[in-house]
């Protein structure tokens, strides 16, 4: 056996040593290092990094499409692993039009690199291939060809302000955005994103947005955990049914949560210290709370838990002091323990099933609470299709003597009241429920008080001006501008630094303005 194991050895060792390596100057007068991959006969090289590596790489790097020696013309077609490491005094890569693969830390701590345009032609990017890139900024564009992006590829690229996401992908790995803190423009997550990786966008700080995929299943552990300054309400697609460990922990500055019909499992802590949220509605997907899932969520008030609950994990609403409201459907009292409400007060108002009173008063931890009352056992939800543009509230539940609701509708300033789910425009109504439902509050913007627009013409420069149908920007300086809807879909970006450009709208509403990477500004538009 160890006289295989000394031979299979020795033949690995002499298949490296036989690989073709050579030097050439490329043309900005920089010596690459290559070496010949794949079928010799093929001709194709990829950039390596020689014996004391090319951690002296100084400026502007030009790679080459190809290169000729001894001979013989080669296609540059990938970087190696660790190709540039370290490489903290290259500012910028040119890359050719014939790369398609770009391998593990390929260009980890290149700190200085300023810019980054990939060519469409890549479609591999290795992990910790660009992380901390500490000098990569404004937007990174991801080639619409690229079907695989590693772990950490671009964690800790602190200057990056905005992301665009190809469709080509399938997955965005663990830790792939980790510590990008100056990512402030809305994330979309691509449609063919199933999986969400564990803390892929940990501690993006300055994140203010998410649209999930429509095909996302799994929001693994930590992956937006304290994204301190994401906002309005977080939708989550009806295709997804986990959300693990702590996947929003922190995000304080959520007011809400429309969960999907197929959710089944909310994890440890998934929700902790998202401190803005006043109400919860959780679905009749769920049978369990996980522990801690909710602590913290100091400004909840209202709290509907579905019949098919039969377990809350310990502190799951644990520092929720104004909680006021708790309606629960199941008629089975779910089990918990004492921890789940502590910090809550005995005398909040619990609903429970008509003729189920003396069941919860009789367990072993509802019977802490005394003040219980009856509600027809139907759930009855009642949300806002965005929290930033409006809210939702219910004055009166179904009760056992009377199956009817009130609830209404409140449009925030610059919105306008549009309709129900069902077409109804009666921002109050009261209507008889005889089986769930849900109504869903739809808001639009209002033309004659928009968001912004006064604030935006009194700014320094950049100027931004909202004609019919278009949005002008320009400058004494050169300067580059990206605008989003509201939902962070990319709209427009310049291909390059300009004085002035003139940007066409498809549809009348709001849009976000960004300027060099850093300022992002509302602005309405007519059609």
């Amino acid at each position: 056996m160890k006289k295989i194991l000394i031979l299979t050895l020795l033949a690995c060792t002499a298949l490296a040593t036989t690989a073709q390596e050579f030097d050439a100057v490329c043309s900005t007068g920089q010596t690459l290092h290559y070496t010949v991959i794949g079928n010799p006969a093929q001709h194709r090289v990829a950039v390596s990094c020689p014996t004391g590596s090319q951690s002296q790489m100084t400026g502007t790097v030009a790679i080459p499409s190809s290169v000729t020696y001894e001979g013989n013309n080669y296609t540059v077609s990938s970087f190696k692993s660790f190709a540039f490491l370290d490489c903290n005094q290259m500012t910028e890569v040119i890359f050719p039009p014939t790369i398609d693969t770009i391998r593990e830390h390929a260009f980890y701590q290149c700190t200085a690199l300023g810019t980054l345009s990939l060519p469409n032609s890549v479609i591999y990017i290795g992990e910790y291939a660009f992380s901390k890139c500490y000098g990569l900024q404004d937007t990174l564009i991801i080639p619409d060809n690229v079907t695989f992006i590693g772990n950490n590829a671009f964690s800790n690229c602190t200057s990056i302000t905005a992301i665009d996401l190809p469709e080509s992908i399938t997955a965005i790995e663990d830790f792939t955005f980790k510590g990008c803190s100056s990512l402030s423009s809305p994330v979309t997550i691509p449609n063919n994103v199933k999986v969400i990786g564990t803390e892929a966008f940990f501690e993006c700080i300055n994140l203010k947005g998410v649209t999930l995929s429509e095909s996302l299943k799994l929001i693994k552990t930590g992956a937006f955990e304290r994204c301190n300054s994401l906002s309005g309400t977080l939708v989550l697609p009806d295709s997804i049914n986990n959300i693990q460990n702590m996947a929003f922990y922190f995000c304080k500055k959520l007011t809400g949560i429309h969960f999907g019909k197929s959710l089944s499992t909310i994890g440890y802590c998934a929700f902790g210290g998202c401190s803005s949220i006043v109400r919860l509605e959780i679905p009749n997907t769920i049978t369990e709370i996980g522990e801690m899932a909710f602590i913290d969520c100091s400004n909840l008030t209202r709290l509907t838990l579905p019949r098919t609950l039969t377990h809350v994990g310990s502190t799951a609403f644990c520092g929720c002091p104004h909680l006021a409201r708790i309606t629960c459907y199941a008629t089975v009292p779910p089990t918990m323990d004492s921890t789940v409400f502590d910090t809550v007060s005995p005398n909040l108002i619990i609903y429970v099933p008509c003729g189920y009173v003396e069941s919860y008063r009789s367990s072993d931890t509802w019977r802490n609470f005394t003040n219980y009352a009856e509600t027809y056992n139907i759930s009855i939800v009642i949300q806002s299709n965005d929290e930033t543009m409006g809210s939702v509230d219910i004055s009166e539940y179904p009760t056992c003597e009377s199956l009817y609701a009130t609830f209404s509708a409140t449009p925030n300033r610059g919105y306008l009241f549009s309709h129900w789910n069902d077409g109804d425009t009666h921002a109050v109504r009261t209507v008889a429920v005889s089986e769930d439902v849900i109504f869903t509050a739809y808001f639009e913007e209002d033309p004659n008080n928009p968001i912004g627009i006064s604030d935006i013409l009194q700014t320094a420069e950049p100027i931004i001006t909202a004609q019919k149908g278009i949005i002008t920007i320009q400058d004494e300086q050169p300067f580059r501008a990206t605008v989003f809807d509201l939902m962070g879909r990319t709209i427009y970006r310049t291909p390059q630094s300009v004085y002035r450009t003139v940007i066409p709208v498809p549809t009348t509403g709001i849009y976000l303005v960004q300027t060099n990477g850093r300022v992002s500004r509302k602005v309405w538009v007519q059609r």
